[in-house]
């Protein structure tokens, strides 16, 4: 995963430092710390954000591209896009399950009223069948 400062951060996507501490403090993009407390924006959140990206990651980061390149084929490029592509998916994914569990919430809760609306439309009370001829012309005369 890259990470950037917010200077580097600025380069990356073509803003002013000043609006991406902005998008910071608005919430519209989060920051992390590291462990000697320099605060850093990962690619994934820029994209998220910025939706692309107007120079190459591994030219902003100020990592020594030519000694990774040598060390690895110059594949750093196309491992740090399909990171960037794979941190957006995540993105989509977690989004995405969010979504359904709120629509499964909604479907327990339109179950529960569609219950209850049956019942409510059914008639629940027990018929009485008197067998008995007296007991009817009772009931006859207590309900006139």
């Amino acid at each position: 995963m890259s990470k950037h400062s917010i200077s580097d951060a600025a380069k990356v996507v073509g803003k002013h430092r000043s609006t991406i501490q902005k998008h910071i403090r608005d919430g519209k993009l989060s920051k992390l710390i590291d462990n000697e407390g320099n605060a850093y924006i990962e690619t994934s959140e820029l994209l998220r954000v910025y939706k692309t990206l107007l120079t190459p990651v591994e030219k902003s980061s100020g990592v020594a591209v030519e000694n990774l390149q040598q060390t690895t084929g110059g594949s750093i490029s196309i491992i740090t896009g399909l990171e960037a592509r794979l941190e957006v998916e995540k993105f989509k994914r977690e989004s995405a399950e969010a979504l359904l569990q709120k629509a499964t919430a909604s479907e327990e809760e339109w179950k529960e009223i569609a219950n209850r609306l049956s019942l409510l439309l059914t008639d629940q009370r027990q018929s009485i069948k008197p067998s008995n001829i007296r007991f009817q012309k009772f009931m006859k005369k207590i309900t006139r």
